[in-house]
C-alpha cells in the first residue's frame, strides 16, 4: 500500500508522547502552587493547553493509503475500505498550506461522502493514485496532478483543473 497524504506515523507518535509529558508536567506545577489564581501561576495553565493541542493533533490524525483496487482511511478506531470503482471526482481545493493545494475524493458507499487530504510533495504517490483510479474507473472526474523529480533531488509539484 502507498500513502498519499502527508501524515506522518513518527510526528503522530511525537505529538502525543509531548502532550502526554507536557501535559503531566504542568499537572505537577498547578497542582504544587500555593496559590493558583496568582498571575505568575496562571502561566502554567498555557503548557496544559499546548499538551491538550498537541495530543489532539496526534490522536485525531488520519491516513489515506491505496492499492491497486482499494482506497483505506485509516483512523485510530477504524480502516475504512472504498474500492476505486466508487470514487467519482478527485477535486483541487482553493485552500493552500505551503503552496501545496487540499484535494477532495468524493466517493459513493450508501451516500456520497467526501474526504480532504493535503498530497505529500515528496513523492509522486498522490499522481500514481489518480492514474490507478482513472485505470478502474474511466469515468472518473479528476483534475490534473504532476509531481516531478529533476536531478534526483529536486522537485516540482503542478497541478490544473479539468476543464472537460
Amino acid at each position: 500500500m502507498q500513502r498519499i497524504n502527508q501524515s506522518q506515523v513518527h510526528l503522530k507518535k511525537v505529538g502525543v508522547g509531548l502532550g502526554c509529558i507536557i501535559f503531566f508536567a504542568a499537572i505537577w506545577e498547578i497542582a504544587t502552587a500555593e496559590k493558583i489564581w496568582q498571575i505568575n501561576n496562571l502561566v502554567n495553565f498555557i503548557p496544559l493547553i499546548a499538551a491538550v493541542i498537541l495530543y489532539l493533533v496526534g490522536y485525531f490524525d488520519r491516513f489515506v493509503e491505496y492499492n491497486k483496487s482499494h482506497l483505506y482511511i485509516k483512523t485510530r478506531s477504524k480502516t475504512r475500505q472504498i474500492p476505486l470503482s466508487a470514487i467519482r471526482a478527485i477535486k483541487l481545493t482553493n485552500l493552500t498550506v505551503n503552496n501545496t493545494r487540499y484535494w477532495t475524493i468524493n466517493y459513493v458507499t450508501n451516500t456520497i461522502e467526501t474526504i480532504h487530504i493535503l498530497p505529500s510533495s515528496f513523492n509522486n504517490n498522490f499522481g500514481l493514485f489518480i492514474h490507478q483510479v482513472r485505470a478502474v474507473n474511466p469515468v472518473v472526474d479528476a483534475d490534473h496532478y504532476e509531481n516531478e523529480e529533476y536531478w534526483g533531488l529536486l522537485r516540482k509539484t503542478s497541478w490544473r483543473r479539468n476543464e472537460s
